[in-house]
């Protein structure tokens, strides 16, 4: 069975970067929260307007992935956790209102880097579910699986060869550009957590387990 990481990682250039992020959405929660406090005063001190409301749901939308992204790009703490109902709420918040929804279905608490594997993987198979689709993670035994499904799939094998050599997968290096460092930092995040990776990729469908 993994087992959470016992060793800080701090001194690396991977834990390094992982402070960063936490630090950066550390830093960006609190002035988020004070625009959605101020438009709220306004709200209650007179009629609400278009660009109001506009405002309010933006800094919603702000705060839902800054939180979220906390805990995908940010540090795991050897035996830190995180509350189900914590996790919940921030796979719920991000994926709000999107193209593809995602279901958290894990009910208890799980380690902090456990946590940031299967953020890290829900990004991944958002830029698979590019035209939209549905996501699960559910507990499978010891391990996770995540399940996506969709009319339309994007499923690039050299991406997915940053997570994990597979077998559908051409031997040449993934890209590694901003908006997709996400399948990186998983195969970070999956050697991490002492994790195997298995997958099925199908024509509306993609299975992992890990």
């Amino acid at each position: 069975m993994p087992t959470e990481p016992t060793r800080d990682h701090d001194g690396d250039a991977a834990g390094l970067a992982a402070l960063i992020g936490s630090r950066i959405c550390h830093d960006l929660i609190s002035p988020i929260g004070a625009i959605s406090n101020g438009v709220e005063l306004l709200a209650m001190a007179q009629e609400a307007s278009p660009e109001v409301a506009l405002i309010a749901q933006s800094a919603r939308n702000a705060s839902a992935r800054v939180r979220f992204f906390r805990i995908a790009f940010g540090h795991a703490a050897p035996g830190q956790r995180i509350a189900a109902a914590e996790l919940r709420e921030a796979v719920a918040g991000y994926f709000h209102g999107g193209r593809t929804s995602a279901d958290w279905q894990v009910p208890e608490g799980i380690g902090r880097a456990d946590a940031r594997l299967l953020l890290l993987l829900l990004l991944c198979l958002e830029t698979a579910l590019a035209w939209g689709g549905r996501i699960a993670v559910a507990p499978a035994g010891d391990r996770f699986r995540l399940t996506a499904v969709a009319d339309r799939l994007r499923a690039e094998p050299a991406l997915w060869e940053a997570v994990s050599p597979l077998p559908q997968a051409p031997s040449h290096p993934a890209h590694r550009d901003a908006a997709l460092v996400h399948f990186a930092l998983a195969g970070l995040a999956l050697a991490a957590c002492g994790r195997a990776l298995s997958a099925e990729f199908g024509d509306t469908a993609i299975t992992l387990q890990v």
